[in-house]
């Protein structure tokens, strides 16, 4: 889930801090208007088809391309997030909303990961798709 917390009550800039539910933050510049007391900020649509295949591997690790469908615009880019069973989450931030595929290099072979995937946008990021 992401959260948006906005200071202040008038239509205009301000600098937000996203936050999503594995603990990753955002800063992004978010134009808010406010029409009839509701506030108005859009996210956009989330990735669909995410996919990993391994595309390369050797005795001890494996590489992954993660593959999806961009939702469109306004997206500027996404951000994958892998984590070995049991580990740490990793991220990987990839620019550009064309792009739609990503190499994860290095992993251990044998090890379990769980993928994830965020769209960005200028003003939100989209609900986290995965693993």
């Amino acid at each position: 889930d992401n959260r948006l917390r906005v200071r202040g009550r008038r239509n205009g800039t301000y600098n937000c801090t996203i936050s999503n539910n594995i603990r990753d933050y955002f800063q992004h510049g978010v134009f808010v208007t406010q029409v009839n007391g509701t506030l108005n900020i859009s996210a956009p649509g989330e990735p669909t088809g995410l996919t990993a295949v391994i595309s390369e591997s050797n005795s001890t690790h494996v590489n992954i391309t993660v593959s999806w469908e961009s939702p469109g615009d306004p997206v500027t880019g996404c951000v994958i997030y892998y984590q070995p069973k049991g580990g740490p989450v990793i991220s990987d931030r990839v620019s550009g909303g064309e792009t739609d595929t990503h190499s994860l290099d290095g992993l251990q072979r044998g090890v379990t990961y769980y993928i994830s995937i965020v769209a960005l946008s200028p003003h939100l990021p989209s609900p986290l798709v995965g693993p």
